[in-house]
C-alpha cells in the first residue's frame, strides 16, 4: 500500500480511528526486487481511505485458478468490516475480482484491513452480523468462471 496523496496524523481520542492515521487515496503496487513498481492500482473502491496501523496482506486462491488472491478493507462499523477482494494475475497484474451485485462486502469478526475469507471448494463464505434481523448470517459465493455469484 501507499499513500499517493494525502495525509498522515495521529487521533489519540477513543474510537475506531484511534492512533496513527494515514487517509488519502492509496494505490496497491507490486514491486520487483529492485524497488521498480511492475504493478498498481489504484484503491478507489472506497470513498474515504484511512489505515490507522500496520496490517499484513492475507493470501489465498479463491476461485481456483492458481492465482494469488486477497481482500484489502476498511472500518465499516462496529460490527465489521467491509472488503474488496483482488488477484494478482499471472502476468503480474493486480485487478478487481468482481463479486455480481457488489461493490465491497460487509464482514464481521475479521481483521479491519485484510482478512482471510473461509473457503470453500467453489469460492469463499462471509459471515456479518445483520443489525435488521438481529441475528449473524452466513453467505457463500461460488465462482462461475467471471465473477463470484451468492447462493442466496
Amino acid at each position: 500500500m501507499v499513500l499517493t496523496n494525502g495525509k498522515y496524523f495521529e487521533d489519540w481520542s477513543q474510537g475506531p480511528y484511534m492512533g496513527r492515521n494515514w487517509t488519502g487515496k492509496f494505490q496497491i503496487q507490486l514491486s520487483n526486487e529492485s524497488g521498480e513498481v511492475t504493478s498498481a492500482l489504484d484503491l478507489n473502491g472506497f470513498s474515504d481511505i484511512v489505515f490507522n496501523s500496520f496490517f499484513n496482506i492475507e493470501f489465498d486462491d479463491y476461485n481456483g485458478d492458481g492465482n494469488v488472491d486477497f481482500t484489502i478493507g476498511q472500518y465499516g462499523s462496529s460490527n465489521g468490516n467491509v472488503f474488496i477482494l483482488f488477484t494478482l494475475d499471472k502476468t503480474g497484474r493486480i485487478e478487481v475480482l468482481p463479486i455480481k451485485g457488489y461493490s465491497e462486502i460487509f464482514v464481521s469478526d475479521t481483521e479491519r484491513y485484510s482478512t482471510r475469507l473461509p473457503k470453500n471448494k467453489l469460492g469463499f463464505s462471509r459471515t456479518y452480523y445483520d443489525n435488521s434481523i438481529g441475528k449473524i448470517v452466513k453467505q457463500t459465493f461460488f465462482w462461475n468462471g467471471k465473477e463470484f455469484i451468492s447462493d442466496s
